[in-house]
């Protein structure tokens, strides 16, 4: 197979946490000093009951005077039941009586002995859980090709939206795609709530099936994507690159509310690479074996500007130097309604409350969001296409505010609340955010950049 590399390198601009899905118990870490140690808690244990034989038969009985402590509690102190912590540390000192061994064991943790990983963190009074960024099997932090390949994606649809809604070549995908979005509003607004598609995947199988090079209904296998090879960054030690903070819910009006888990994140400034591989023999592989070949070559060119003609006068080198001018374009491209937003969350921010600081981002920079708290339209693309389009085409405003008011975009979540009409001028109305030392920075800014 005949693939290409080129690399690249992302650095980051704030905090990132890309999450692995796994929530970080009380039980299985340990904050002191200036560092979150996550622990191997079946080694302590041992230690534990080698240390003293007896505990092992005491360590039920412990949990089970823990548990009756929690269910004893009134339903008005459910705020500190929700925050009450199982620690292997409160076990040894005060169950088993032995504030020697507590001691002993911290100071071998401080040592390196007993834990997985740690890192910095200036918040000594973390909640409960903690969301762990996706890490290798041995604990190193990495960012993951598909990620980055998301982000691509993304862009690409960025760029093929805008032309569909502005370029009188695309007039009939145009028509096509307002007929489809007016068919998925009715289907969703007719749909039991519990059966209504999340707005996040709303328009999936048509976005799918704009990169769809077959006949056949949409398959992973199908998608054009393929011939775009995008790898795992390097990997990185926690404690170099990683640090734990409590994120918050920043509003536009400057109030702050901290009622979500702790993050493990990137820090601002860290920089991982990672390369792109173009395999064109997939591409002309495809070519010789499609049935349909004109319904390829427009894909190709609306996709990724590629025509049939490039395919049979150019060679690999020539075709991917211009493959990659394209997606380097598309992503700086994509970087302007994403950071407009942002910027407008910036300047309706008060002025008089604690500071919000903008990332910097140069004039011919690449930069976008990735991961948790990057915001609604950093994900959806189509959502941005019809933010910018709408201003000037009164059908598509009218179905960009129905799409909001149908998922509560921008809206308090909950049964209860009560729905509210949107100012899509004003949104978003909130952003998640790190607190550093004595100021507030947004989540999620990355730089891309290539490697000569």
């Amino acid at each position: 197979m005949n693939t290409e590399s080129n690399k690249f390198r992302i650095t980051t601009l704030t905090p990132i946490a890309i999450s692995s899905g796994e929530q970080i118990d009380s039980f299985e870490y340990l904050i002191q000093g200036n560092y979150f140690y996550r622990l191997k808690t079946d080694e302590i244990l041992s230690y534990v009951i080698k240390e003293v034989p007896q505990s092992i038969h005491k360590i039920s009985e412990w949990v089970e005077t823990k548990d009756e402590k929690l269910n004893n509690q009134s339903s008005s102190n459910l705020k500190k039941k929700g925050t009450y912590k199982l620690n292997i540390f409160d076990f040894i000192s005060n169950h088993l009586n032995r504030k020697d061994l507590e001691h002993t064991i911290r100071q071998k943790i401080k040592e390196g002995k007993f834990i997985r990983y740690k890192m910095p963190t200036n918040e000594p009074n973390v909640s409960k859980l903690v969301n762990s960024h996706i890490k290798t099997a041995d604990n190193k932090i990495y960012i993951p090709g598909t990620t980055i390949k998301g982000i691509i994606r993304t862009a690409i649809l960025n760029e093929y939206f805008y032309k569909v809604f502005t370029d009188k070549e695309f007039a009939s995908e145009k028509i096509e795609i307002l007929d489809k979005l007016k068919s998925e509003l009715r289907e969703c607004k007719s749909q039991d709530n519990k059966k209504k598609k999340d707005a996040k995947n709303f328009f999936e199988d048509e976005i799918n099936e704009i990169f769809n090079y077959s006949t056949k209904e949409y398959d992973a296998k199908y998608d054009l994507m393929k011939f775009v090879r995008v790898s795992d960054t390097n990997c990185r030690l926690p404690e170099e690159v990683c640090e734990l903070v409590l994120p918050k819910t920043l509003t536009a009006k400057g109030t702050a509310q901290g009622q979500l888990n702790a993050l493990e994140v990137i820090k601002k400034g860290v920089s991982f690479d990672f390369t792109i591989d173009f395999d064109i023999e997939f591409l002309r592989a495809v070519e010789k074996s499609i049935k349909n070949q004109q319904k390829y070559y427009r894909k190709l060119k609306k996709l990724f500007s590629i025509t049939d003609d490039d395919l049979k006068q150019l060679n690999n080198e020539e075709i991917i130097k211009k493959v990659m001018n394209i997606i380097m374009d598309y992503l700086y491209n994509y970087l302007d309604g994403i950071e407009k937003l942002d910027v407008g969350f910036y300047d309706r921010y008060p002025k008089n409350s604690k500071k919000l600081i903008l990332p910097k981002i140069g004039d011919k920079d690449i930069a976008t969001k990735i991961g948790w708290g990057g915001g609604f339209h950093s994900k959806t693309v189509l959502f941005n296409i019809l933010d910018k389009i709408s201003q000037n085409n009164g059908e598509i405003k009218k179905i960009y505010e129905e799409i909001f008011d149908l998922f509560r975009i921008g809206q308090t979540p909950g049964k209860n609340a009560k729905p509210k009409k949107v100012d899509l001028h004003k949104f978003p109305t909130s952003r998640k955010v790190s607190e550093i030392n004595n100021y507030y920075e947004h989540l999620g800014w990355i730089k891309i950049e290539q490697l000569w």
